[in-house]
C-alpha cells in the first residue's frame, strides 16, 4: 500500500480553503459594521427569537471578525477550535 497520488496537495488545499473562508468572514464583518443590519432583518431570515437582541446583532460582525484573525493566526489545538 503506498500513499495516495494527491496527498502531497492537502496541505495546500487546507491552506487555500482556510484563507478563502478568512477573506469571506472579513468581507462580511466589515459589510455589516458598514450597514448594520436590525432586529427585523434577522427575522426575516428566521433567526429564533432568542437570538434577536440588540446586543447579538451589534456584537455579530465583531465576532466574524475575531473568528477570522483566530482562523488566520492560531495554530495547533486553538486554530482547529476556531475552525470547528
Amino acid at each position: 500500500m503506498g500513499t495516495a497520488p494527491f496527498a502531497f496537495l492537502l496541505p495546500a488545499a487546507a491552506e487555500t480553503s482556510t484563507l478563502i473562508l478568512v477573506g469571506v468572514l472579513v468581507v462580511s464583518g466589515v459589510a455589516k459594521l458598514r450597514t448594520p443590519d436590525d432586529a427585523a432583518g434577522w427575522e426575516a431570515m428566521g433567526v429564533p427569537a432568542a437570538l434577536r437582541r440588540g446586543w447579538l446583532i451589534r456584537l455579530h460582525p465583531i465576532g466574524e471578525l475575531a473568528l477570522a484573525a483566530a482562523l488566520l493566526l492560531l495554530g495547533g489545538p486553538l486554530g482547529i477550535a476556531a475552525a470547528v
